[in-house]
């Protein structure tokens, strides 16, 4: 009996608390997008576009580059949650701008699991975590999802 409630528990605990996890080892291409400056006729880089065999973009911003950027520019997200969006609606996977970092993990059904976040800030570093409360409906579906500070 004790068996069977412990395969039910590891069951049920792979499939809501399992995590999708994000593989940058093969890349296919990488895209470099310059800026034009036609009055001094020279070019800037810009951004690099990087794609990876899993279906994971990396988007990195060299023009924002700032040498007190603690974690630098740039956006990682899957190419089959941004495909006809606007950037701001993909399901970003991790994302980081000057002074602030951000790593969001999603379950394998894509749905918001947990988020991490680092903040530096007057030469300090501040941690923060959140896990995502989900609420379904009867028919298992994802009805509402609350973010709930981690203890």
């Amino acid at each position: 009996m004790k068996n069977i409630l412990l395969i039910i528990l590891i069951t049920f605990s792979t499939s809501v608390f399992s995590q999708v996890k994000m593989d940058t080892s093969e890349i296919i291409s990488k895209r470099y997008e310059w800026k034009l400056n036609n009055k001094k006729n020279d070019s800037t880089l810009n951004q690099i576009l990087t794609e990876y065999k899993s279906g994971i973009y990396r988007e990195d911003f060299s023009d924002f580059e700032n040498p007190k950027s603690k974690f630098g520019h740039y956006f990682i997200y899957d190419k089959n949650n941004a495909n006809g969006k606007l950037k701001a609606e993909t399901k970003h996977i991790e994302f980081a701008f000057g002074n602030t970092f951000q790593r969001n993990y999603y379950d394998k059904n894509g749905n918001l699991d947990s988020i991490k976040q680092k903040l530096w800030k007057n030469d300090s570093l501040k941690e923060m975590s959140f896990n995502v409360h989900k609420k379904y409906n009867d028919k298992s579906k994802l009805k509402t999802l609350i973010e709930r500070s981690k203890s």
